[in-house]
């Protein structure tokens, strides 16, 4: 079975993001809300990869990518 390494690097990140949000601290859900904020955004982008846009993804600017 091939591991994808994006898919990977998702989960990874994600359970950094729910070990941060156990702890009650302002810098701690700060963390676990830009963790699951970059896990969403990472997702999209690479979904997007299968549509046809017109030069780099980074460039492009997000709402256009969401709205295609």
């Amino acid at each position: 079975m091939t591991v994808n390494p994006f898919l990977l690097d998702m989960k990874l990140m994600f359970e950094h993001a729910k070990s941060h949000s156990n702890q009650n601290s302002r810098l701690n859900r700060r963390i676990t809300i830009h963790h699951l904020h970059f896990i969403v955004e990472q997702v999209i982008r690479e979904k997007a990869k299968n549509d046809q846009f017109t030069g780099n993804l980074h460039q492009i600017g997000f709402e256009k990518i969401i709205k295609k």
